[in-house]
């Protein structure tokens, strides 16, 4: 993420999406992509036959996290939100990857949150995906530019962006 935001600064770069806004004086930003938090959990666990469960449910449960500098994005926005829900979360692992947090709640050490886009492909028999009820707003991806810099093929990029949403 410091690459993009350096990479903007020096002109290398017209634009960058990014999990966090907020980057100083002369980049602005707008949320371009909202993803709702999802708890991934073993089928056969007791809220799996819930069809939604609250943040405040699970966070005292093992909870298997991604660690927030692996690039996968948003993971900065899970852990303030599940810290959020409780100062003490019960987290007992971190991974690198989607795959690994995925064969670890299958292997059944707890419950991990990731984002529905990271899940959509996620088809694991023994795996439940259940929305949380009362996780804060969803999860943003920010479209990071230059201030004063936008250019004919940037400004048409943004507006494609801006409609996907």
């Amino acid at each position: 993420m410091t690459q993009n935001i350096e990479g903007l600064r020096s002109g290398f770069l017209d634009a960058a999406l990014t999990p966090e806004s907020g980057y100083g004086k002369g980049i602005l930003s707008e949320a371009v992509w909202r993803d709702p938090p999802i708890a991934l959990m073993p089928s056969g666990h007791p809220l799996a036959g819930k069809k939604r469960i609250k943040l405040s449910g699970i966070v005292k449960e093992p909870l298997i996290l991604s660690r927030p500098d692996t690039g996968l994005s948003q993971q900065s926005q899970i852990e303030q939100f599940v810290r959020s829900a409780s100062s003490t979360p019960n987290i007992v692992s971190r991974t690198t990857t989607l795959p690994m947090l995925v064969t670890l709640v299958l292997a059944g050490y707890g419950i991990g949150i990731a984002t529905a886009a990271q899940l959509e492909a996620v088809e694991v028999d023994g795996i439940a995906l259940r929305p949380l009820s009362d996780a804060p707003a969803d999860l943003k991806t920010w479209l990071m530019v230059r201030e004063g810099t936008l250019n004919e093929p940037l400004s048409r990029f943004i507006e494609r962006a801006r409609a996907i949403i």
